[in-house]
């Protein structure tokens, strides 16, 4: 199994945390709420 190097950028506003996945060069938006985006983001696959 080969190891490879990935980073996550998460920009964090009042109503939205913008996620960022590199160097799978994705995107993703979820809800800054306690009950979508802090559920969510963990879970993501």
């Amino acid at each position: 199994m080969e190891n490879t190097a990935q980073w996550v950028g998460i920009d964090v506003s009042k109503a939205i945390l913008d996620v960022y996945l590199r160097p799978m060069d994705k995107a993703i938006k979820f809800a800054n709420t306690k009950t979508e985006g802090f559920q969510d983001l963990p879970n993501y696959p």
